[in-house]
């Protein structure tokens, strides 16, 4: 429900996951009714021309009228540049920590591997191991901050990603050399 907002909120996709691992998982869920807040007008939708002049959708300017110009790449770049900067503002980094008061590594994950990741540190903790996780909700804009904050509880980070370490850079430049970064792959 938030990401669908945020969606419309700042005119961006947003991305179900319905690959492989989603679909052969099972695992109770909680649905919470949130109340996000009023969202802005539609200006920027397109629905028909019915007392206003035709418009026409462009990538490079978005909605303009029949016969304007659509000012070239310029123009887009100088609204890429001022949306991004919009949310970097606005946008709440997103990110989950847990058992990390006494844990000497934390294991960082996001999506689907960040289930597995909870699981694993739950079965580490029944062992005797301190561990605990780290899980990035948003990787844009990345939850530095938070990361850092976490770094400073343990005494090494392990990133885990079922990809090459599209994350891993993320980490390290958030932790800034405070603890060690270990990458575990596919």
């Amino acid at each position: 429900q938030e990401a669908f907002y945020l969606s419309e909120l700042f005119h961006h996709p947003v991305l179900v996951q319905a690959d492989f691992i989603l679909g052969h998982t099972v695992e109770p869920v909680e649905f919470k009714q949130t109340d996000e807040g009023e969202l802005p007008p539609k200006t920027w939708a397109i629905r028909g021309a019915k007392g206003r002049p035709p418009r026409v959708m462009s990538f490079i300017s978005g909605p303009i009228e029949l016969g304007q110009s659509t000012a070239g790449y310029g123009r887009l770049m100088e609204k890429a540049e001022k949306k991004i900067a919009y949310l970097q503002e606005h946008l709440k980094a997103r990110l989950e920590t847990g058992l990390l008061d006494d844990a000497e590594l934390a294991v960082a994950a996001f999506g689907f591997a960040a289930r597995f990741t909870k699981y694993a540190v739950r079965l580490a903790r029944d062992e005797g191991l301190k561990v605990g996780y780290i899980r990035p909700i948003t990787l844009w804009p990345f939850p530095s901050e938070g990361v850092a904050q976490a770094a400073r509880k343990v005494k090494a980070i392990a990133v885990f990603e079922t990809n090459s370490g599209q994350m891993i850079e993320d980490v390290r430049l958030a932790v800034e050399g405070a603890v060690p970064i270990h990458f575990i792959g596919r």
